[in-house]
């Protein structure tokens, strides 16, 4: 995933001057990246949720700035990112004041090297076929457009629901960018079968290497051979050796949802288990 951005003159400006609205101390994580490159640029409002015990900031200034990835707006307001009673993530892409905006939410600390499990609710294998639901890690970089197709310059590590517009093609992938390097993207066939269907997906980021697994249900399922459906370890010369942190995000890629209505997403549940040193 590329996520560089479509230049308005206000995005522009954000490039420039950074977060014009310092919100919570959760402002202070962006000095703790090794570079000096403006980490909330695309995050102007300052709007923080919290979900699973962590703060997470809220993407998007309204529909007159365009972002990447996909070069939509994102909806910074409680239409496109909220919490429910049960501390559930919803993440939607809607129309707001006519325009299409995509979603996404960014933690606010660098976790590091450690397991990062993610459970979802509902039909995350139907997607919209414009449509992308990933949950990955990425750090901002000031020449990252310059670098990408070369090298993971970002450190990014991307989980990524949804077909990219071709529907032979499998709905669930584990990435390490560039994504065009060979090793690099491994898909599999994610089948549910219920509205409220629960599944996990998880990688665990190490010096060496990126262990991916998908099974069927919570975190407590991940050892039960009858929900394991995915299994693969990324090894590759391409492995993050920066600071990224974690992102969810729900988006358009380059056209609106193809079916026209909204759609939605569930994350039921974020976890990390820190590496052992």
């Amino acid at each position: 995933m590329t996520r560089s951005l479509l230049l308005t003159p206000l995005a522009a400006l954000f490039l420039v001057t950074g977060n014009p609205q310092p919100a919570s101390n959760a402002e202070e994580a962006p000095t703790k990246m090794k570079n000096t490159f403006d980490q909330w640029h695309d995050f102007p409002t300052g709007r923080i949720v919290e979900f699973s015990g962590h703060a997470w900031r809220v993407k998007g200034s309204g529909p007159e700035v365009r972002y990447g990835p996909g070069g939509f707006p994102f909806g910074p307001s409680e239409q496109s990112v909220w919490v429910d009673q049960r501390g559930r993530l919803h993440l939607k892409a809607l129309q707001i004041d006519g325009a299409w905006h995509s979603a996404e939410v960014r933690i606010t600390e660098f976790l590091g090297h450690g397991d990062y499990r993610f459970t979802t609710a509902g039909r995350v294998d139907d997607l919209d076929p414009n449509l992308t639901f990933g949950l990955f890690l990425w750090e901002y970089v000031a020449d990252h457009d310059q670098r990408f197709h070369n090298e993971n310059s970002a450190s990014e590590f991307d989980i990524e629901f949804g077909r990219w517009k071709d529907p032979a093609r499998f709905p669930l992938q584990f990435v390490c960018q560039p994504y065009h390097r060979e090793g690099n993207l491994w898909s599999y066939d994610l089948k549910l079968d219920a509205p409220d269907a629960v599944c996990t997906h998880a990688f665990r980021w190490l010096p060496d290497r990126v262990e991916c697994r998908g099974w069927l249900g919570g975190p407590e399922a991940e050892h039960d051979p009858h929900a394991q459906r995915a299994n693969w370890t990324y090894r590759g010369p391409d492995n993050g050796t920066g600071k990224p942190q974690v992102h969810l995000n729900l988006w358009c890629n380059e056209e609106p949802p193809a079916r026209g209505e909204p759609v939605e997403v569930i994350v039921e549940r974020f976890e990390f288990i820190p590496a052992e040193n």
